[in-house]
C-alpha cells in the first residue's frame, strides 16, 4: 500500500514540489558540513524552525496591520477570527510591503450578529451612507440636514446592534 501511495502521480508530483521549494530554502540557510566537507541535509526540525519562523513575520505584519485598524484578533494557526470584517486584499497588500511575501487571505462571517454590527459602526461613522428613497413630491433641490438623517437612521443602527 505505501508503495501505492508513494507512487501515484499526484504525490509524485507534489514530493518534488516540496524537495524544489526546500532546496531553494536550504540555499537561503546557514547548513553545517560533514568531515567529509559535503553539506548536510537539511532535518525535519530544521525545516519545521524555517516554516514557524516565516510564519510568524506574517502573523506579526497580519497583528500591525489590525491593530492599525482597530480590529480585535484572535490568532490561530494559519489563521485568526476577527471582531469586525477584514479587507483581505488591502491585508494581502499590507503584509507583502511587511515581509516581501504575497499570501492570500480568505475569510467568511462566522456571526451575522458581528456583521450587523460592523455596519452599525461603520453607519454611525458615517463611512456608509443609506441610500434615500426619493419621494416624488419632495423638492429635491433642497438640501436634507445630515444630523436629522443620521437621527432617523438610529433605530436602525440601535435594532442591528440589539440582535
Amino acid at each position: 500500500m505505501i508503495d501505492k501511495v508513494k507512487n501515484n502521480p499526484f504525490i509524485s508530483l507534489i514530493r518534488d514540489e516540496y524537495k524544489e521549494l526546500w532546496s531553494s530554502i536550504a540555499t537561503l540557510e546557514a547548513r553545517e558540513l560533514r568531515s567529509n566537507g559535503t553539506i548536510k541535509p537539511l532535518t525535519s526540525r530544521h525545516k519545521w524552525r524555517v516554516y514557524f519562523y516565516q510564519e510568524r513575520k506574517i502573523l506579526n505584519a497580519v497583528l500591525k496591520f489590525c491593530d492599525e485598524k482597530s480590529i480585535k484578533i484572535f490568532a490561530e494557526h494559519d489563521g485568526f477570527v476577527s471582531n469586525l470584517p477584514v479587507n483581505t486584499n488591502d491585508l494581502s497588500d499590507f503584509v507583502v510591503l511587511e515581509t516581501g511575501y504575497r499570501v492570500k487571505f480568505s475569510g467568511e462571517v462566522l456571526s451575522p450578529v458581528l456583521e450587523a454590527s460592523a455596519i452599525a459602526e461603520e453607519l454611525l461613522d458615517g463611512m456608509i451612507e443609506l441610500d434615500e428613497a426619493v419621494d416624488d413630491d419632495s423638492d429635491q433641490d433642497e438640501p436634507e440636514d445630515a444630523e436629522t438623517t443620521k437621527k432617523d437612521h438610529t433605530w436602525i443602527i440601535e435594532h442591528i446592534k440589539s440582535m
